[in-house]
């Protein structure tokens, strides 16, 4: 597999929990002061506060997968999985959590636990652009460029605006040497608001021997 490529992809998304229907901004709960702490950055206050409503329900699905959210946030993948892990076993299909936990396991390298995940999280919900995109992104660093096509091919279906799919997908067609469709896809990337990465236009315009 070609390294340079890989150092260009796009970043794996994270899916944030949004709040239950009917949960009022004025309610500060654990769950929504910690929100308001996230979205701060404050993330050790935040996880504290996540920590407590664990302690006061140890069956609340959204606390633990709250509080992986933080952890992936800080860049503490192991302890976001262990979190992640929690929210599954009290709520089996919670997709958000699968997708996230394969975004925790891409950080780490474990592309094929990665993908394990995202397809788990596209089972429970064939229409979100977003677990494609992020396990063509997974395939990608795998070598496997076809399948990551496929699946950058099937978030843009779901999403025909969705710039950084079809960055992606550039990318993957530059390591198949598809450099037309390469092209194809920058132009496109620019079309819905994208801005390609200027390393990876200077790459692709040395590979194929033409500007853009």
């Amino acid at each position: 597999m070609n390294s340079k490529f890989n150092r260009l992809m796009a970043c794996i998304s994270l899916t944030i929990l949004v709040l239950a229907a009917g949960c009022k901004s004025s309610d500060m709960s654990p769950k929504t002061a910690g929100s308001a702490w996230n979205d701060n950055g404050e993330y050790d206050r935040a996880i504290a506060l996540y920590s407590g409503e664990i302690e006061q329900k140890p069956g609340n699905a959204d606390a633990y997968f709250n509080r992986g959210f933080v952890y992936s946030l800080k860049g503490e993948a192991r302890q976001a999985i262990e979190d992640y892990d929690t929210a599954i076993q009290l709520k089996p299909d919670y997709v958000i959590a699968y997708e996230n936990r394969g975004t925790a396991f891409y950080a780490l390298g474990q592309y094929d636990q990665a993908v394990d995940d995202y397809t788990k999280a596209i089972e429970l919900n064939p229409k979100d652009p977003i677990a494609f995109k992020n396990r063509g992104t997974a395939y990608h660093q795998m070598g496997q460029f076809q399948d990551a096509i496929k699946d950058y091919t099937s978030a843009i279906a779901l999403q025909s605006n969705y710039a950084d799919a079809y960055e992606n997908r550039a990318v993957s067609y530059c390591s198949l040497k598809d450099y037309d469709n390469a092209w194809a896809d920058i132009a496109a990337c620019r079309k819905h608001g994208g801005a390609p990465q200027s390393n990876f236009i200077a790459l692709l315009t040395k590979e194929s021997g033409r500007g853009q």
